[in-house]
């Protein structure tokens, strides 16, 4: 993958509004996964892209491992909200946001699951697992490994250009208030694969 002038080539573009000033110098240093709590690439963007969300993200990664670009990787996103991490408050200013495309948290009614919005999975989408900030387990939406191994290059990307240090989860810097990516988000692995660690 491509990164020039902040933008990555091989992403769709399409800009939002919702965007805030340049990164200072030696920023970013932490990636931020988190997942839409939608079905589809195209309302994810578009939600972000409405100056009534007050919400954007770098890219967005649909279920079939298609990027959206939404800001430039040289400007601030609104992403985190309020969060915490290593003695930082508001994660905004020191991270690229990644949003991926997963209805998150699924209600189990007989052989079927259930998504807040009401639509209805198969159970081979989802899987039971218990969220590290949960005392009980839960039903979540599986991840393609297509859209895994996309997440995985584009960090791999964003970690040649920028000094990246961390890769978080939403439910690490805003634990209580967000579960996402969620268990099912192999975040170890990914940590392990572009950091080493």
């Amino acid at each position: 993958m491509t990164i020039t002038d902040h933008w990555l080539v091989e992403a769709r573009r399409k800009q939002t509004p919702n965007v805030g000033t340049t990164f200072q110098a030696g920023q970013p240093d932490t990636i931020v996964i988190h997942y839409t709590a939608g079905s589809g690439l195209n309302s994810a963007v578009d939600s972000m892209c409405k100056p009534e969300s007050k919400a954007s993200a770098h890219l967005a990664v649909g279920r079939n491992g298609e990027v959206v670009q939404l800001v430039p990787f040289n400007r601030i996103a609104w992403h985190a909200g309020v969060s915490k991490w290593n003695g930082r408050n508001g994660l905004n200013p020191y991270s690229l946001g990644i949003e991926v495309v997963n209805w998150g948290r699924l209600d189990k009614q007989g052989n079927s699951l259930i998504t807040w919005a009401g639509q209805t999975l198969v159970e081979a989408e989802g899987v039971q697992l218990k969220h590290k900030n949960d005392e009980k387990p839960a039903w979540w939406q599986t991840y393609p490994q297509l859209q895994l191994d996309k997440v995985t290059e584009l960090c791999r990307a964003l970690k040649k250009v920028y000094p990246i240090k961390e890769i978080l989860g939403h439910d690490d810097i805003s634990p209580g208030r967000k579960s996402d990516p969620g268990p099912a988000y192999p975040m170890d692995t990914l940590r392990k694969q572009i950091l080493g660690a």
